[in-house]
């Protein structure tokens, strides 16, 4: 526990999490580089006026475009703009301001059209869009990249509505980093030609009942380019994805609920640490030349078979099978060190691929470097010195009950993944570890686990420690059950400007702590809060901690509650 002594504690920092978009505007304002123009847009706007000052705000998007060129922001405030824009704009930045701290109007950021894209990126640089909710009604595409040279890049954004494909990409890159895509009834992603690269992002179908491979799909990637996705969940498809060329790449994913899980057809496909469990028919279908190559991942409850090759091949090490009525119906893959058992999901009819104890997916002998990155949670590969086959790291740590209070000024402390503690320079308190960049695999995570009461609002409190110089592009966050709920920049070799509106509470150099406090509410009875960050130096220049940690029910206030990502979320 830090001793403050006389200090008092302002809130400082107060983020209660709401809508369907969580990001911070300081994570917004810190990631980027002075641009060359700042627009506002706000229901209460004048197109008639400049748009370069929250008293001159324009009143549409669609204006704000009109005048932006290469290298402009525009700030969006709460409300729902009926709109569709087109922009051929070498780099162009659409950001919600669900706070309101750049346009005044805090709430919801939504974008809608019946009749045409929401946006259309046709230039050849980047079109990024934050912390926006896109809603396409009356078919059509949602969201349009047609430029081999363009990228869309999306974060925090949710696509939904009643429309035939959620982006429709002829060339070009497209980037999303947790967000959240439904309503489509052809195709989630459609990748003509030119890459994909998705993190933490999750793709829900309407319904696995067509019969027609051509729709229903979440992601269908073709042309000769690479597809990646990472820590994804794809649920509810006709087929989780299809590929027809080039390179797809599954790591650290779930596709559950669909009627097939994927379709290859000639093309090279990696499936690493994923879990394939609940699909109708098959996990894996192979129609073409080339491999499906599966390794330490979990193919379970399939309705038909595990797989089904029809022409090509599907081979592997390290592959956990349980409950499939067969390994193939056509075809027969063959699995270095198959193992046939159990992996004792914690609640598979909720989605809840978690293992537990005695899983046969724990510790299969298996080199890290088929692991890529941290797990579904977050939570470091080789927990227990060997990697668990699947989307989740099997780590033992028992949930504790709530309220739950932690100051780490004793040897143990139950409930966290990391047990190692740190005393602060000045030595007045403890706090839980020193994280950071370290000098090999990914950046340091630490996990609480608590008990939790699906559909109760909860309040986490914490001290946030920043140790070290930070540069402007590094961001601290907060993850519930893998999915980020609060995220901030930290920026600054002196505590005289933090990003953090506010001085922190305490000082010494370059180092700094915070106060934080966020609502959340979760949708399972054990719950996974996790904390990481981005920063790129070794822990020597940048590193972090966390301290007085408390996570309870509120009181006395009303509480905006962090959306619901809906019952079939997975832990």
């Amino acid at each position: 526990m830090f001793n403050r002594q006389p200090i008092q504690r302002p809130n400082l920092l107060r983020a209660h999490v709401a809508g369907v978009l969580m990001a911070t505007s300081a994570l917004l304002a810190a990631t980027h580089p002075a641009p060359a123009e700042t627009y506002y847009v706000r229901p209460s706007g004048d197109d008639s006026k400049d748009g370069k000052s929250l008293a001159h705000a324009f009143r549409t998007v669609t204006k704000a475009n009109s005048v932006a060129v290469s290298g402009d922001r525009i700030y969006i405030g709460a409300g729902t703009y009926n709109e569709s824009v087109t922009t051929a704009v070498a780099a162009i930045m659409f950001i919600g301001d669900p706070t309101g701290q750049f346009t005044g109007s805090a709430g919801e950021v939504k974008m809608t059209s019946s009749t045409a894209p929401v946006i259309s990126h046709l230039g050849g640089g980047t079109c990024e869009v934050r912390s926006i909710h896109i809603e396409r009604t009356g078919g059509g595409s949602a969201l349009v990249l047609n430029n081999s040279a363009g990228e869309l890049r999306l974060t925090f954004v949710r696509i939904s509505g009643s429309f035939a494909t959620g982006i429709d990409k002829t060339a070009g890159l497209v980037r999303m980093f947790d967000c959240d895509l439904s309503g489509f009834s052809d195709m989630g992603v459609r990748s003509a030609a030119g890459s994909l690269s998705f993190q933490r992002t999750r793709i829900v179908g309407s319904s696995p009942a067509s019969t027609d491979d051509t729709l229903g799909i979440g992601v269908r990637h073709g042309g000769s380019s690479t597809a990646t996705l990472n820590c994804c969940i794809i649920e509810d498809c006709h087929l989780a994805a299809r590929q027809d060329g080039g390179t797809f790449n599954f790591n650290n994913c779930i596709l559950t609920g669909n009627r097939d899980g994927f379709l290859a057809g000639s093309c090279t496909t990696n499936v690493r640490n994923t879990t394939i469990a609940g699909n109708a028919r098959y996990g894996l279908r192979k129609n073409g030349a080339g491999t499906i190559q599966v390794v330490s991942s979990i193919i379970a409850s399939s309705g038909t078979a595990a797989c089904r090759i029809q022409s090509g091949s599907i081979s592997g090490n390290v592959v956990v099978l349980h409950d499939n009525p067969a390994v193939s119906d056509q075809g027969c893959p063959s699995f270095t060190n198959q193992i046939n058992g159990d992996p004792k999901f914690v609640n598979p009819a909720a989605r809840n691929f978690r293992l537990q104890a005695g899983s046969a997916a724990i510790d299969p002998a298996l080199t890290p470097q088929y692991c890529p990155g941290d797990d579904f949670l977050g939570i470091v590969r080789s927990f227990h010195g060997t990697n668990d086959a699947g989307a989740f790291e099997y780590t033992g740590v028992p949930a504790q009950p709530t309220p739950y209070t932690c100051d780490f000024e004793q040897s143990t402390n139950p409930g966290w993944t990391r047990q190692g503690r740190t005393s602060v320079p000045d030595g007045q308190s403890m706090v839980s570890g020193q994280f950071g960049k370290p000098a090999s695999g990914p950046n340091d995570t630490q996990t609480l686990f608590i008990q939790t009461v699906p559909g109760k609002t909860y309040r986490l409190t914490f001290d946030l420690f920043k140790f070290g110089a930070w540069s402007d592009n590094q961001t601290v966050g907060v993850r519930l059950d893998g999915r980020m709920i609060w995220t901030y920049a930290l920026t600054g070799s002196t505590s005289s400007t933090p990003v953090i509106p506010q001085a922190p509470t305490w000082t010494s150099g370059s180092d700094q702590a915070w106060p934080v406090s966020i609502d959340f509410v979760p949708t399972d009875s054990v719950s996974a809060i996790t904390f990481d960050s981005t920063v790129s130096s070794g822990m020597s220049v940048q590193s972090w901690g966390i301290d007085d940690v408390n996570v309870k029910e509120p009181s006395g206030i009303r509480i905006v509650k962090w959306r619901e990502l809906g019952s079939n979320v997975v832990q």
